[in-house]
């Protein structure tokens, strides 16, 4: 690539970021009328968007929303260390915790904007929906694909099924995907379950919806998705049973060969199952002190007061989950006959 154009390459994407951390700030400042942008600034230490300066040429973002527990950074760390690297993937993460709840000095959190070049971006009483808002198509266009990840989600970086992002992208453009996510284990529809029905393991398959916990976009099924965000949809609740409806033209699909779990819903210890048993996943010891944590209630919240379903009313898309799974492509070694 001739030096000229990956310096404007290097200066779009850091004057993206840069544009991205200021617009955020200055709108999340200004809801609270309490202080002054420049104020809040110079008062808190959480404000400093950019935690690095180190001109990217990465072709892919990682945008991890939204930290609140500190027992999950411990997966966030290792997701961002062994899976979404720093030498391909950029990084921006979303906190909601106050500075009680997980102090600026935190080792996980000084890691991750140090030695593994993430921006943090931490807003106290904000909400999923509303971090998502600033994810601007104006943002991502500076790169091929963007992943949206959950910060409790955790990927295995050791067995046949560990998390390749490289891979899945490989995939998406081999099979003109917009949107494709790995299988997630503990989901609220049961994927791992109904995959397993269907034989798709190490398999492509289609789905009419995507549950999102760790899902791939390229930018204009990133595009088509941003269209749905709305004030009035901060929970997050209804865009992926919406995205249908409102990004026809959008192909989605689950990716079989990758396995995460969701570290929630009561899970109480690391993963101990079939996956683990057989070696598909192997659970490395550097999250092996996870334990789960007690639901925070975050200052100056007003989640639970929130409509989640407000975006399906608005967009018109209040219908059962009925993903329709069909399978696109499987290793030639899974014989028809046994699928």
């Amino acid at each position: 690539m001739p030096s000229s154009t990956m310096l404007t390459r290097r200066g779009r994407k850091n004057l993206a970021t840069l544009a991205l951390c200021v617009v955020a700030f200055v709108l999340f400042s200004f809801n609270d009328a309490r202080v002054s942008p420049i104020s809040l600034l110079l008062r808190n230490p959480s404000t400093r968007f950019l935690s690095h300066t180190k001109k990217s040429t990465n072709d892919y973002l990682v945008v991890i929303n939204a930290v609140a527990k500190i027992n999950n950074l411990p997966l966030v760390e290792h997701n961002r260390r062994h899976i979404f690297k720093k030498d391909s993937w950029d990084c921006v993460i979303f906190s909601v915790a106050t500075d009680e709840l997980i102090p600026e000095s935190n080792d996980y959190i000084q890691k991750l904007q140090n030695e593994l070049e993430c921006s943090i971006i931490r807003k106290p009483g904000s909400h999923w929906g509303d971090f998502l808002m600033f994810v601007m198509p104006s943002f991502v266009s500076n790169y091929e694909y963007v992943t949206i990840l959950l910060d409790d989600i955790y990927f295995p970086s050791e067995g046949k099924m560990a998390l390749q992002p490289d891979k899945v992208i490989e995939k998406m453009k081999e099979l003109n995907i917009g949107s494709m996510q790995p299988v997630i284990k503990g989901d609220t529809w049961g994927v791992v379950t109904q995959f397993g029905q269907i034989k798709a393991k190490d398999c492509i398959f289609e789905s009419k919806m995507i549950e999102l916990y760790a899902q791939f976009f390229s930018r204009d099924a990133w595009e088509c998705f941003y269209k749905m965000l709305d004030y009035e949809g901060s929970k997050g609740w209804c865009y992926d049973l919406c995205m249908p409806k409102q990004c026809p033209d959008v192909k989605m699909a689950y990716d079989g060969r990758f396995l995460g779990y969701h570290m929630d819903r009561e899970v109480k210890s690391m993963p101990n199952d079939s996956f683990t048993a057989s070696g598909d996943v192997i659970i490395t010891d550097d999250v092996m002190d996870w334990a789960p944590q007690e639901k925070v209630e975050l200052e100056n919240s007003n989640y639970q007061t929130l409509n989640g379903f407000r975006m399906c009313q608005k967009l018109d898309c209040d219908f059962p989950w009925d993903p329709q799974y069909n399978i696109l492509q499987c290793p030639d070694e899974v014989k028809a006959e046994e699928r």
